[in-house]
């Protein structure tokens, strides 16, 4: 009786190979001042303040980036690397507006979505590809064609087997890159990583 009930779990199992997409706006914040200005775009950008000489920098552009600045940077310390820089103040019921926009379009590809912050979602696509006649990585780019022609939005993807592969694969070549780990793959691609590279740790 004991042996019958252990043979049960040597049974094959079926199980699909799960497509998840990670999602995540580039410089989100500084992007929508763009968009929503485009006097800006090209420019280096820091959305915070008040002013340049208080506050911390909330986003700062990539064009502002390439001096060095980072979000929770102090304000005067970013001037003082990038003095021709634009400070605009945070707008969040733009932001949130932009979010809500990009979100809608997430669910014209698939209703397994999780937002995982203001700018950033996981999705899961797995068995999409026969209903939008694309293959998965084929979806993924039109996702995020779509998610720019839109609404403007610069947006970066990895693609792999879970949320967390998929989520430093989307870390890693910014911005507007699509990142794929295929099966199989996963071990190797995060062993050549610093241990800062998983999300919640360094």
């Amino acid at each position: 009786m004991i042996s019958n009930a252990f043979s049960m779990f040597n049974l094959p199992l079926n199980q699909k190979r799960r497509h998840i997409l990670h999602i995540d706006a580039d410089a989100f914040f500084a992007t929508v001042e763009q968009v929503l200005n485009p006097s800006l775009k090209g420019k280096a950008v820091l959305v915070g303040g008040p002013s340049g000489t208080r506050g911390i920098v909330s986003a700062a552009s990539y064009e502002a980036r390439k001096f060095g600045i980072h979000a929770g940077m102090a304000m005067y310390l970013a001037t003082r690397k990038c003095p021709h820089a634009t400070i605009v103040p945070g707008n969040f019921e733009a932001y949130r507006k932009f979010s809500r926009q990009f979100y809608k379009i997430l669910l014209d590809y698939t209703p397994e979505v999780e937002m995982a912050s203001i700018d950033e979602a996981y999705l899961d696509i797995t068995g999409c590809a026969e209903m939008h006649k694309l293959d998965y990585p084929e979806i993924a780019r039109k996702i995020l064609e779509d998610i720019h022609k839109k609404t403007g939005l610069s947006m970066s993807c990895g693609m792999a087997s879970s949320k967390i592969v998929a989520k430093v694969a989307s870390s890693q070549n910014k911005p507007h890159k699509l990142t794929i780990i295929t099966h199989g793959c996963e071990a190797r691609f995060l062993a050549q990583l610093e241990l800062k590279a998983m999300p919640g740790i360094g």
